[in-house]
């Protein structure tokens, strides 16, 4: 996948990565291609855990369902820095969302997705 042709706007940072959203360049017409996510490690010289870590998650891609799960596209090199690529399903980091206290029925919406992602993935990891 050729990230250059994406234009990579930083949402989130921790110690370890740097989550962009990415946007083509390219945006008229119907096959304008769909946005992205966008994982690289925040250091130019990243540990290899770091790195193993993106394979690992990368190793996953066929495994999850988009329906609770961010899916993997791609493991790409970017500007000299592996880059972990995903689909975008829209939205908003939650910690960009949650500023502080939430109304009940906010919660529980995030509490039942989450929960329903991880009892997807429980059950799956069982079954195998």
């Amino acid at each position: 996948m050729e990230l250059s042709e994406y234009m990579l706007k930083p949402l989130r940072k921790d110690g370890e990565f740097i989550l962009y959203r990415g946007q083509h360049r390219r945006q008229t017409g119907a096959s304008t291609p769909p946005s992205i996510l966008a994982v690289a490690p925040v250091s130019e010289r990243p540990a290899l855990a770091s790195l193993r870590r993106m394979e690992h998650e990368y190793s996953f891609r066929e495994e999850l369902d988009p329906a609770w799960a961010v899916r993997p596209i791609a493991l790409s090199q970017h500007e000299g820095q592996m880059m972990l690529v995903l689909e975008n399903p829209g939205g908003e980091p939650l910690d960009r969302v949650i500023q502080g206290p939430i109304e009940l029925t906010q919660f529980l919406r995030f509490g039942i997705g989450l929960a329903t992602a991880l009892r997807t993935v429980l059950i799956r990891s069982v079954l195998e």
